[in-house]
């Protein structure tokens, strides 16, 4: 049984893996142009897109059902860049505070005995 999934943000190499291995994606970008690629290519058949923000609830439920309708339901692949969906004061996270880095510049590791 083939399944299908939803990719936010041009996100080509995800998309066109997915649809190798047999998957169909909807892909959700603002940008139509950046989807040129898609036409031409090899797996056309079992890749479409929608145009529009993916923190848009139309456009997040299109994608949705344009993707159940190929097959059902598998994943869903945040690609995009400011969707909405992070911790700030805009996002369904507004208020929570983000979890501490754990590794890397800025971190508690790095910083440990340096106040």
């Amino acid at each position: 049984m083939s399944h299908s999934y939803v990719v936010t943000g041009v996100g080509a190499a995800i998309a066109e893996r997915l649809a190798a291995d047999g998957g169909t994606a909807v892909i959700i970008e603002r940008d139509e142009a950046a989807l040129d690629w898609v036409p031409g290519h090899p797996a056309a058949g079992r890749l479409s897109w929608v145009t529009g923000s993916a923190a848009d609830e139309r456009v997040a439920e299109t994608a949705a059902e344009r993707a159940k309708v190929a097959a059902p339901l598998a994943g869903w692949v945040n690609n995009a860049a400011g969707t909405g969906w992070t911790a700030g004061p805009r996002g369904p996270a507004a208020g929570r505070r983000s979890a501490p880095r754990t590794s890397g510049p800025g971190s508690r590791a790095a910083t440990r005995g340096t106040r």
